[in-house]
């Protein structure tokens, strides 16, 4: 009997991983992010509800999506999550939709929105900017995760505030609680 049955070997997602060409779409680095941060002071952070799930499937592509289970035959009508080229469609999207203001006051990393200001006038106009182009394209926020007109703000694993950017403090804590290596494997 074969004891390395899992259920990921059939899952769907598996096969359409399998026979996708990859996109090659670049996807930035959250230092070439980070970059484009100098002289703000003012911080926003949205999270996008759900990210990829607000991609409509294309009516020819929803065929592609089929899966069965023993309650039915099924179809994703949004792009489902664990699809090869999900985040460089994704990322494309959202760069498109913010092109024209893209690493001028938003930095945008999959579904992670972070606007930055100068000052109070430009945070509200900036915000204002930002809520307007969401809707535009019906895309829908996480009203948990708002974080607005901050002077320092966690993003991506940093802390970001007017003097500069560090890495967050709950991410070194949880690397120095790491258990030492006993050997040389565990190096």
């Amino acid at each position: 009997m074969d004891n390395s049955f899992s259920p990921d070997k059939f899952s769907p997602t598996i096969v359409w991983t399998n026979f996708t060409i990859p996109d090659k779409f670049l996807i930035p680095t959250v230092e070439e992010l980070f970059d484009e941060l100098c002289r703000a002071s003012l911080f926003s952070k949205i999270d996008l509800k759900s990210g990829y799930h607000q991609i409509q499937m294309v009516d020819e592509d929803i065929e592609k999506t089929t899966f069965r289970t023993h309650e039915g035959h099924y179809e994703f009508l949004v792009m489902p999550f664990r699809l090869t080229n999900a985040p460089a469609t994704f990322q494309a999207l959202i760069n498109v939709i913010f092109k024209p203001h893209l690493r001028k006051f938003v930095l945008v990393f999959f579904d992670n929105i972070l606007i930055y200001s100068k000052n109070v006038a430009e945070r509200v106009k900036h915000v204002e900017l930002v809520f307007s182009i969401l809707r535009k394209h019906e895309m829908y926020a996480n009203r948990k995760k708002y974080n607005f007109a901050q002077s320092k703000i966690e993003y991506l694993g940093h802390v970001i505030s007017g003097e500069g950017l560090e890495v967050d403090p709950k991410e070194i804590e949880s690397i120095a609680e790491w258990p030492k290596p006993t050997n040389i494997r565990g190096v």
